[in-house]
């Protein structure tokens, strides 16, 4: 099974990339998949988030959905994702028993009046008499992953203002030890801080002093997160440093003008 859609977003592309490049905000908007271990590099095996010392971007996964008696059925198997492309970003997994696969991919295109999101899935199931079950419950659920759960969230982002302007706290050049000190104590803003390097591109959310959505891009390899933060740790040399606060007062002020 497969199924397209799209739909077009007044948003920045980067606050977009931010959230669909975020895998367990990606798996609780598709409604039926829970992220249950992340694979840590270092321990060759899936473990708790907060245990992971080296984490790939590789989980133990549960599909989950619901039958028409109202039973809950799950299939455990490995998450796989972001992939992250200039214009697209993809995730894919498959059942330990290689009975069920489902690819998810989003290509994005910069359009005058915002930015075209193309949602692409794929699902396939090989149970016998029980995908036909399946299929009685959710009919084409390629089709039901995109138009049920994953459009309709992106419907609710859609009409983001842009009019609103970062204001730009702080811009330095120092050594990559200086700013992962100042990533212990972040000011406490609602923004966003920036890290350039050599052969690498640091972003992540402030909120009220916590970092989040973080992302590493180095190359054509991308990092989110947890994984992020390991691998900008492991970063030597000088690099620029910047911070943005969002104007909150001047963003509800617009939003109750509106």
């Amino acid at each position: 099974m497969e199924y397209t859609d799209e739909i077009t977003l007044r948003i920045n592309k980067s606050e977009l990339i931010s959230i669909l490049a975020e895998p367990y905000l990606l798996a609780g908007i598709t409604g039926h998949l829970a992220l249950l271990k992340v694979y840590d590099q270092e321990t060759n095996t899936f473990v708790p988030p907060l245990q992971a010392k080296k984490p790939l971007n590789e989980y133990l996964a549960s599909l989950v959905f619901q039958d028409e008696k109202g039973n809950v059925k799950s299939f455990i198997g490995k998450w796989k994702g972001p992939d992250i492309f200039p214009n697209s970003i993809t995730y894919e997994g498959n059942s330990n028993d290689e009975k069920v696969t489902l690819k998810i991919m989003f290509n994005l295109s910069t359009l005058p009046n915002g930015i075209r999101v193309g949602v692409h899935s794929e699902f396939n199931i090989k149970l016998g008499l029980f995908d036909k079950l399946f299929k009685s419950s959710y009919g084409d659920f390629a089709s039901h992953i995109v138009k049920c759960h994953i459009i309709p969230y992106l419907e609710s982002i859609k009409t983001t203002k842009q009019d609103i302007k970062l204001v730009k706290l702080d811009s330095k050049e120092v050594d990559i030890d200086e700013a992962i000190k100042v990533l212990r104590d972040v000011p406490k803003i609602t923004g966003i801080l920036s890290i350039k390097g050599n052969d690498f591109t640091f972003k992540s959310y402030i909120n009220n002093g916590q970092l989040t959505d973080m992302l590493l891009i180095e190359g054509e390899k991308s990092y989110a997160n947890s994984e992020a933060l390991g691998k900008l740790i492991t970063k030597k040399g000088s690099i620029k440093m910047e911070i943005y606060e969002l104007p909150i007062t001047d963003l509800l002020k617009a939003h109750l003008d509106a």
